[in-house]
């Protein structure tokens, strides 16, 4: 009983933690203007997240290459797969 309560204990202050930087990222695009408001749902399962989308995000998705890079070579991998900074100025 006791192993159970610390493990639940575990995974809320994980959850908690998660939740505290995806409400900085996303306080982060609503300054930006990005997104308008957000707000957190909580539907006693895995919650929701509402976003208002005000048409300056077009296109998302995630670069995921299935290459095994070891902490070294991160930089360089970094480089060459991100789009330059200056795409969009």
């Amino acid at each position: 009983m006791v192993m159970i309560h610390v493990l639940l204990v575990f995974f809320l202050a994980v959850v908690s933690f998660w939740i505290c930087k995806l409400n900085v990222i996303l306080s982060g695009f609503c300054s930006v203007g990005y997104i308008g408001e957000f707000e957190f749902v909580d539907d006693h399962r895995a919650g929701k997240i509402v976003v208002e989308l005000n048409g300056r995000l077009n296109k998302c998705g995630v670069i995921s290459p299935r290459f095994d890079v070891g902490v070294k070579e991160i930089e360089t991998w970094t480089a060459r797969l991100l789009p330059s900074r200056q795409v969009s100025s």
